[in-house]
């Protein structure tokens, strides 16, 4: 579904058609949109890759403005660890530092860095845009407005039974993107 399916689902569903009613279409919008990034924070599906060119006297580089989390950085092919702010002036120690919004080499020398992190989606502004989701989970996106909308209407009970309905199904993804085996509940009686 794009934004303007995803939008017009939702306002079916609250039974409010018109986009003159109690919800703006740009706050029905804005809550797609916060839920497309929980969700991407959360199960981290969205992968990303960086490259720098480290040289010498450039001690700092800018970490890309869609992160979350980075999971893996080389230096010329070779993988490297954080190590702690604290221990950059230390001789014995070799790695990275993220400080701040930055990433600098201990020790620093010229060469190629590459950062795999997993990033933020792209925002969904025009009515055609689609969520960077598999279609199978854009009704998390709906329960997750869902929830805002009825939060907002003090419809504090749906506002949780929509919220947990997220977190279940989110659950769901998150297992599908870990690829970790599903649990299943097994009843045991004894007699």
């Amino acid at each position: 579904m794009n934004l303007k399916q995803l939008e017009e689902r939702v306002r079916t569903i609250l039974d409010e058609p018109d986009k003159m009613g109690y919800f703006s279409s740009a706050e029905i919008r804005d809550w797609l949109n916060e839920g497309l990034e929980d969700i991407t924070v959360k199960a981290k599906h969205l992968k990303h890759t960086a490259y720098y060119d480290i040289q010498n006297g450039v001690e700092w580089y800018e970490l890309p403005g869609n992160l979350i989390e980075i999971f893996k950085v080389f230096f010329k092919d070779i993988p490297l660890t954080e190590i702690p702010l604290e221990d950059k002036g230390k001789s014995h120690v070799s790695g990275y530092i993220i400080w701040g919004d930055a990433i600098t080499l201990i020790p620093l020398e010229d060469g190629k860095l590459t950062l795999y992190y997993y990033r933020k989606p792209a925002e969904m502004k025009d009515n055609e845009d689609e969520p960077e989701l598999s279609r199978a989970y854009h009704n998390l996106l709906i329960e997750y407005t869902l929830s805002r909308a009825k939060q907002k209407d003090e419809r504090y009970d749906e506002a949780q039974i929509n919220y947990q309905k997220y977190l279940q199904d989110l659950q769901d993804l998150i297992r599908q993107v870990s690829r970790a085996p599903r649990r299943k509940q097994i009843k045991v009686v004894r007699r």
